[in-house]
Parts: C-alpha cells; structure tokens; sequence
C-alpha cells in the first residue's frame, strides 16, 4: 500500500494543475471535480493559504457571495438557486489554491508554458481543418462554417476558451523570457474570427492594446501587428462569414438608440419599461424582463440564477437560461446590493489595471496582462454568457489565480 503524506498529495495536484488547460477541453465535468477536490485539500489539509490575508484584501468577493446566498434564501427557487450561489465561491477558492502551489513552487510553470503552447497549436490546426473540411480530426461536423467550434463540438465557445486562457499563456511567455513564442498570436486571432463570436472578436481587439504593453522589441511588436493585420485583412476579403458577421449582419442587428415606444409582438403589447434599444431586438426584450424582475424585487433580486425560472411570469418569448448581460443578470437575480457590489469591484479591478500600465517594471507587465483578462473575462457591458455557469466561470476563473501570485509578491509576509 503507498503512503502518501500532505505534501506528496499536494505534488501530485500540482502535476494534474498543468493538465488543467486540457480538462477544459473535455467539458466542464472533469476540471469542475478538480475544483472540488482541490478545495477539499484545501480544508482536510489545513494549508497555509493566510487566510486572514485573503480576507483582508480580498473581502469584497466574499460579500458579493454572502449576498448571492442571501438573494436565493429570499427566493421563491429556494433550492435550485442556492446551488448556483453557495458552490460559486469555489472558483475564487480554487484561484486560491493555484495561488499556493504557484508560491510554493508546486506547479511547473515551464511545463505549463509548452502544454498551452500545444493545446492552442491543437485548436489552431483543428479550427482551420474544421472551416475547410467541415469536420475536425476527429469527425465532428460542423452545422455552419460561421460557428466553428473544434473539439467542442455544439458547445460553441472555441473563442470563449482561447480569449481566457491565452493571456495567461502570454504573461507567463513574459515573465520566463519566452517572447519568441509571441508569433503564435496573429494565428489564434484566426481561430477566434472562425469561431464567430462577435463578442469574443471585439473583446480580442480590445486585448491587442497588451502588444503596447509587453516589454519586447519593436521589431517583434511590428511584426506581430503586422501579422495580425494580414490575418484581419485575409478573412475580411476572403471569409464570407466573417464578413457578414462585422458588416452586414452587425447593420441589421446591433443598435442603440432611444425608443420609448411600446414594443409589439404577433399576440399583442408586451410591457416596456427601458426607453432604449440596445443591440439586437431579442437582446432588449430579454434587458426589459430582467429590469422588470428587478423592479418587483429590487434589494436582493429574484435569486442567483433564477431568471430561467421566473420570465415566464413577466414576457415568454424572452425567456431564456440567463439574461445574456453580467449586469443585467445580477440586477435582475441578486438585486441594487449585488449590482452595486459589482461594480465596486470591477473599478477597483480597473483602477489597478491603469495603476499597472504606467509602471515600467517588468513584472508590471505581467500583472497587466492578467488584469486586463480579468476585465475582459467579467466585462459588463457586452452581451455575456451565463454568470453560474459552471463552465464559462472555469475559464473566467483560471489567470484570477495567477493574478493572486503575481500581484501579491513580497505582499502576503507585509
């Protein structure tokens, strides 16, 4: 029988940490029960995480949870919308626990390097085989070359993945003096125009302002630019879809203009309340019931993922899992506490990413980069996935940990 004691337990989660990137990749079962256990080593073996540090410094996320609990208690779903909100906190407690086996040097960051450095050259190859052939390596058919989603078949976040995860992958090139793999940008940039997600596509050119940032010579930063200019300029003249994403269909769908007229469907007047149009017709007429649910409970919300169970009672054709907005969703389920916590800790978020770009150290640079994926990840102004959704927070959660290390050094023993 092997005796393992706390330390070689710890190892091995270090080793499995590097495989992380490819769990994601399988769904979200597999690294949501690395999550899990990685919690559970947290409390059986009573690490030194400094708890009363994280608290201090880090206290605003867990009022944010206390009050996602206290949103779904309150609730008419008691039971399906305490789930979403007392389990949440593991990803932060997760993002704490790679903060640990990166501090205490438990998790091989070279290694970590060249298996993402694989994993994107993977999805690379795969998104493009997909585009041309209709179906990946491994047989999986695509239902329309304007959504290519690779391995994860209808699960269309092929996008989603690369935007938040990448930027780890460039902040640890950064801080281990491996800029040479930089080159591998302009070719995830394609991956993520294939994956035709509008969103994901405005949110990358947002994250091309990092190149300003990352301190590497000029000729990389030209080349690099210019490389992603010809992959732009080579999908907007040669990929049809691509071109109608950003041209055609984002004239016919995308607006914001002030209406205070009342909406009118095929059975008749449904009740408007916002006196504007925001992107696309569906997008404000899901924005208008989550705002009525707000106004029927505006302290603590309807209940942490509750809007599934409750826009039938405000507009049916609106219903959906979730209100495809951060702050609309949190308006709408945990109420004016919950939306104003949220914004707090976004500004906070972006007070400290500014802070960072002026800094000239090199270490700066790699706070940055994770800061600015931070941002992008919980971005509240742009249609959004599901807030507790298990699997889109796997990925929104992965650099927070890294983050933890990186902007905390020579902090914790303060």
């Amino acid at each position: 029988m092997i005796n393992l004691n706390k330390t070689d337990v710890i190892k091995i989660f270090g080793v499995v940490a590097l495989f992380y990137p490819v769990l994601i990749l399988t769904g979200p079962f597999l690294p949501d029960l690395f999550i899990v256990a990685s919690i559970f080593l947290i409390f059986l073996s009573k690490l030194q995480l400094n708890l009363k540090f994280i608290f201090k410094n880090y206290y605003l996320i867990f009022l944010f949870w206390i009050l996602c609990v206290i949103s779904s208690i309150l609730s008419e779903q008691i039971y399906f919308s305490f789930k979403s909100s007392f389990f949440y906190i593991r990803f932060f407690l997760y993002s704490c626990f790679i903060w640990y086996l990166l501090r205490e040097k438990y998790l091989n960051l070279k290694s970590l390097i060249y298996l993402m450095y694989i994993v994107y050259l993977f999805l690379i190859f795969d998104s493009h085989f997909q585009y041309i052939f209709n179906f990946n390596v491994f047989g999986m058919i695509t239902e329309s070359k304007m959504r290519i989603s690779s391995i994860f078949g209808s699960e269309l976040i092929m996008g989603s993945f690369l935007l938040r995860t990448f930027p780890v992958f460039i902040a640890l090139l950064l801080a281990y003096n491996k800029d040479n793999l930089l080159l591998i940008i302009p070719l995830i940039y394609s991956s993520i125009i294939l994956s035709g997600e509008r969103t994901t596509i405005f949110l990358s050119i947002i994250f091309l302002l990092v190149l300003l940032k990352i301190e590497i010579s000029n000729k990389k930063k030209i080349v690099n630019f210019f490389l992603i200019i010809i992959v732009f300029l080579s999908h907007f003249f040669f990929n049809e879809n691509f071109n109608y994403n950003l041209t055609d269909r984002m004239k016919e769908e995308v607006t914001f203009n002030i209406d205070i007229k009342k909406n009118i469907d095929n059975e008749g007047e449904y009740k408007k309340v916002l006196p504007f149009k925001i992107f696309t017709d569906n997008h404000t007429r899901i924005y208008n019931t989550s705002y009525l649910m707000f106004l029927d409970n505006k302290i603590f919300g309807q209940g942490a993922n509750n809007f599934r169970k409750k826009c039938f009672n405000y507009d049916p054709k609106a219903c959906t899992t979730h209100p495809h907005n951060h702050l609309f969703q949190i308006l709408s389920e945990v109420g004016l506490l919950g939306f104003f916590l949220y914004l707090v800790i976004f500004i906070t978020i972006l007070k400290k990413l500014f802070k960072e770009f002026f800094d000239k150290r090199k270490l700066s640079c790699v706070r940055f980069i994770l800061l600015l994926s931070i941002v992008i990840n919980f971005f509240p102004f742009l249609p959004s996935g599901n807030f507790f959704n298990n699997y889109l927070n796997i990925m929104m959660y992965f650099p927070v940990g890294f983050y933890l290390y990186y902007g905390n050094i020579n902090r914790e023993q303060k």
